[in-house]
């Protein structure tokens, strides 16, 4: 076991010696910046860095007694290939009919090698339809990944995060080391943007990255599910779901007004209402540590709905607060009285419009 931690280490280490390295070189030389920016390299130190993840862990971190379910090797292989096929392909042709179909079908096919055994909804509804409601929910997933791209440090902070609350659940047994192994890459990879897209940024990811790293994180976070996880996954992307389902209703009802998913997030309108762009930042992500205690508390929880459902409701006061930043929190006898001058001024109102009747 302590060999596997080891080898976690020595993945964390040398994904993010190759990805500082990469960001330096995009950063330093302006070729290099003026390419990246203009055709999605950036994302590049990403792939590569899911591409070393996945080869460590299936060489040296796969063992069949260390899964919940059976998950064939060769199962992991063709996903893999597959996966990383169509995202080197995506980078090459600039189509976006391609890449959004590719976004779309990637998931639909690779789902189904998924072990029989598992059910997302827990046998709730048919066997294929479990099946596509899981590949759809790793299509939106990748399609609206660029939600939190809006700021700088932002993304790469939320993807850290994703990663090492699998990193910690494999420390605790809940996860296979090969997922551990898998979320140390990646996570030293988001370290390592981060350094260099913390405020004042200087390298961003264009919309089309996000998606692609969406895509790759949905790989990661939908199979590592199988090891009963949903309920600790479910509370990581709280902000997620959150903000997407109300950047979606802004967008329906008040569609004039709020044109981009993106500027429709609660977290983009605090900070362009006046909130400093890393304060934002800051205050999102400590909310977001908050998740990964209650993601790691999940592991010991008898239930399975209780604090994913807590998740979503602190998400959704948060994001009030957030909102609301510049409004001062007052006492409650100061609600009190406030309460007690709108109803002496709402009686005077009724007495005035009484006497003039």
């Amino acid at each position: 076991m302590d060999i596997n931690y080891a080898l976690a280490m020595i993945a964390f280490l040398l994904v993010f010696a190759g990805s500082y390295g990469s960001f330096f070189l995009f950063f330093k030389h302006k070729e290099f910046l003026a390419l990246s920016l203009k055709k999605d390299y950036v994302v590049f130190p990403f792939v590569g860095a899911f591409i070393v993840a996945f080869v460590l862990s299936y060489l040296f971190a796969y063992t069949d007694n260390d899964f919940v379910f059976p998950f064939k090797k060769l199962n992991f292989l063709f996903v893999f290939l597959l996966v990383s096929s169509f995202v080197l392909a995506s980078l090459w042709i600039k189509n976006n009919i391609f890449f959004n179909l590719g976004i779309f079908f990637i998931p639909l096919i690779c789902i189904w090698f998924l072990p029989t055994e598992f059910l997302l909804f827990q046998g709730r509804m048919p066997f294929v339809l479990d099946r596509i409601c899981a590949a759809l929910m790793w299509s939106g997933l990748a399609y609206f990944w660029f939600l939190f791209n809006g700021i700088n440090g932002y993304f790469a902070g939320y993807n850290a995060f994703l990663c090492l609350a699998v990193v910690l659940l494999g420390f605790l047994g809940a996860a296979p080391i090969f997922y551990l192994v898998f979320a140390a890459a990646l996570l030293a990879n988001q370290i390592a943007f981060l350094m260099y897209n913390w405020y004042p940024a200087k390298l961003v990811y264009s919309k089309k990255a996000c998606q692609i790293i969406g895509l790759l994180m949905g790989n990661l976070v939908l199979f590592a599910c199988v090891e009963n996880l949903v309920p600790c996954f479910s509370i990581m992307l709280s902000f997620f779901v959150v903000e997407l389902i109300l950047s979606a209703l802004k967008k329906i009802l008040l569609k004039d007004k709020y044109a981009d998913l993106m500027t429709n997030c609660i977290y983009y309108q605090a900070h362009i209402s006046g909130l400093a762009e890393d304060a934002v930042c800051v205050s999102v992500l400590k909310a977001q540590l908050l998740f990964l205690v209650l993601c790691c508390f999940q592991v010991f929880m008898p239930t399975t709905y209780t604090l994913p459902i807590i998740a979503l409701g602190f998400a959704l006061w948060f994001l009030h607060k957030l909102q609301n930043w510049d409004e001062v929190d007052k006492s409650p006898q100061e609600l009190r009285e406030e309460f007690k001058q709108e109803l002496k001024q709402d009686y005077e109102n009724l007495k005035n419009y009484s006497n003039k009747d």
